[in-house]
Protein backbone atom coordinates (compact mmCIF):
# COMPACT_ATOMS: atom_id res chain seq x y z
CA UNK A 1 0.00 0.00 0.00
CA UNK A 2 2.25 3.16 -0.97
CA UNK A 3 -0.38 5.59 -0.16
CA UNK A 4 0.23 5.00 3.32
CA UNK A 5 3.58 4.53 3.19
CA UNK A 6 3.92 7.84 1.67
CA UNK A 7 1.44 8.78 4.03
CA UNK A 8 3.61 7.95 7.10
CA UNK A 9 6.93 9.11 5.31
CA UNK A 10 5.14 12.67 5.07
CA UNK A 11 4.20 13.14 8.55
CA UNK A 12 7.39 11.87 9.95
CA UNK A 13 9.27 14.56 7.94
CA UNK A 14 6.97 17.33 8.58
CA UNK A 15 7.21 16.44 12.57
CA UNK A 16 10.62 16.30 12.00
CA UNK A 17 10.25 20.02 10.74
CA UNK A 18 8.34 21.28 13.78
CA UNK A 19 5.08 20.07 12.25
CA UNK A 20 2.69 20.40 15.48
CA UNK A 21 -0.53 21.50 14.56
CA UNK A 22 -3.78 19.85 16.02
CA UNK A 23 -6.90 20.55 14.26
CA UNK A 24 -10.66 20.01 14.84
CA UNK A 25 -11.36 16.75 13.19
CA UNK A 26 -14.87 17.11 13.63
CA UNK A 27 -15.21 20.41 11.37
CA UNK A 28 -13.84 17.83 8.14
CA UNK A 29 -17.19 16.19 8.08
CA UNK A 30 -20.77 17.35 6.79
CA UNK A 31 -22.30 15.11 9.62
CA UNK A 32 -21.79 12.30 12.43
CA UNK A 33 -23.07 9.67 9.54
CA UNK A 34 -19.65 10.82 7.24
CA UNK A 35 -17.07 11.24 10.35
CA UNK A 36 -18.23 7.83 11.95
CA UNK A 37 -17.81 6.33 8.28
CA UNK A 38 -13.95 7.57 7.72
CA UNK A 39 -13.37 6.56 11.45
CA UNK A 40 -14.05 2.94 10.68
CA UNK A 41 -11.98 3.02 7.83
CA UNK A 42 -9.22 4.45 9.50
CA UNK A 43 -9.42 1.53 12.55
CA UNK A 44 -8.93 -0.51 10.18
CA UNK A 45 -5.44 0.54 9.08
CA UNK A 46 -2.30 -1.04 10.05
CA UNK A 47 1.20 -1.58 8.55
CA UNK A 48 1.59 1.07 6.40
CA UNK A 49 0.05 4.35 7.32
CA UNK A 50 -0.65 3.52 10.72
CA UNK A 51 1.14 6.02 12.19
CA UNK A 52 -0.86 8.70 10.10
CA UNK A 53 -4.05 6.76 11.28
CA UNK A 54 -3.22 7.26 14.91
CA UNK A 55 -2.96 10.55 14.79
CA UNK A 56 -6.16 11.07 13.14
CA UNK A 57 -8.04 8.80 15.44
CA UNK A 58 -6.06 11.17 18.53
CA UNK A 59 -7.91 14.11 16.77
CA UNK A 60 -10.77 12.37 16.91
CA UNK A 61 -10.69 12.07 20.16
CA UNK A 62 -9.30 7.97 20.18
CA UNK A 63 -5.96 7.99 21.77
CA UNK A 64 -5.19 4.58 21.86
CA UNK A 65 -3.08 3.44 19.07
CA UNK A 66 -0.92 6.58 19.28
CA UNK A 67 -0.27 6.28 22.81
CA UNK A 68 0.63 2.70 22.37
CA UNK A 69 3.13 3.72 19.43
CA UNK A 70 4.22 6.37 21.17
CA UNK A 71 5.90 3.80 24.01
CA UNK A 72 8.53 3.06 20.96
CA UNK A 73 7.96 5.58 18.09
CA UNK A 74 9.62 9.61 18.67
CA UNK A 75 7.54 10.81 16.41
CA UNK A 76 4.33 9.37 17.74
CA UNK A 77 5.33 10.92 21.52
CA UNK A 78 5.95 14.10 19.70
CA UNK A 79 2.31 14.00 18.21
CA UNK A 80 1.03 13.21 21.58
CA UNK A 81 2.53 16.68 22.97
CA UNK A 82 0.73 19.54 23.77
Amino acid sequence: MGDGKNADKALRAAVGLGFSERFDFAALFKDEKEMARVKGLISGISGDGLLPAAWAEFLGGVPDRLQRLAEKDLVARKLLSP
